[in-house]
């Protein structure tokens, strides 16, 4: 709503960032939903605005939403329908192989669970860019998700995912057999 509103008045970001007394940064992540805006950030936007009444209407209702980041959400429900779900992550483990009830399932080696492990010895795959995180829908449409450390980011263009899924393929190709992998997995259970 405030960007529909900015953009009714005239003004960049810019602009109703100095009227408001807000960076022009914080105004996009107020009108990108990343960022609740505070009651002083609505009341100098309402004015900046033609006090039409809508803004401090709308922001009444405005809740956070616990437990998932804003950024994560949309995500987390495309994740919760997927038929197909591909994750290489490079910095650390998953958050669902963190559950002891996942490690269980993964031990009893279900069908629709495969596991393969980056040898540390290659220096050189196609995953050295990062985590990489692709899911299917029903409708066998593919998104993709990319992660900071303080933010991230649905992508939904069938090029940048297609890249994606090319460069999932490859590595999986660049890594350790599903039977080599679980018996690496088992082996350093075996040493803990």
């Amino acid at each position: 709503m405030v960007q529909g509103l900015r953009e009714h008045a005239g003004l960049s970001r810019k602009e109703l960032g100095e009227l408001v007394r807000y960076s022009k940064h914080t105004v996009a992540s107020v009108e990108l939903g990343r960022r609740m805006p505070d009651p002083a950030f609505v009341e100098r936007a309402e004015e900046a605005l033609g006090n039409t009444g809508a803004l401090r209407r709308t922001s009444a209702h405005l809740a956070r939403q616990p437990g998932l980041a804003a950024w994560f959400r949309q995500w987390a429900r495309l994740e919760q329908v997927a038929i197909t779900l591909y994750t290489y992550e490079c910095r650390m483990v998953p958050g669902l192989l963190q559950t002891e009830a996942y490690v269980r399932a993964m031990a009893a080696e279900l069908r629709n669970v495969e596991i393969q492990v980056m040898p540390l010895v290659r220096t050189s795959h196609s995953g050295l860019q990062g985590p990489i995180r692709l899911l299917e829908t029903s409708a066998n449409k593919w998104f993709a998700y990319d992660e900071g450390q303080e933010s991230g980011q649905l992508l939904t263009d069938v090029k940048v995912v297609g890249v994606l899924q090319r460069r999932y393929a490859r590595m999986r190709s660049q890594a350790l057999t599903l039977q080599d992998s679980m018996t690496l997995l088992q082996r350093m259970r075996g040493d803990l």
